[in-house]
């Protein structure tokens, strides 16, 4: 869990350190409905959410 949090931590959006709603939020980036994170590939989609898939 640590490791999902320091990874998710570096992609802080500095616009939103601005914002009183979204100052210290966290957020997955998606690059076409996929990501990985902690040696982990995660795919989203509307239909089933976020789900872990199979890395190709």
């Amino acid at each position: 869990m640590d490791q999902v949090i320091d990874e998710l931590e570096i992609r802080v959006v500095p616009a939103w350190q601005d914002d009183p709603q979204l100052r210290g939020q966290l957020f997955l980036l998606l690059d076409k409905g996929r990501a990985q994170l902690a040696d982990t590939v995660l795919e989203y989609s509307p239909s089933t959410g976020l789900k872990e898939v199979q890395s190709e």
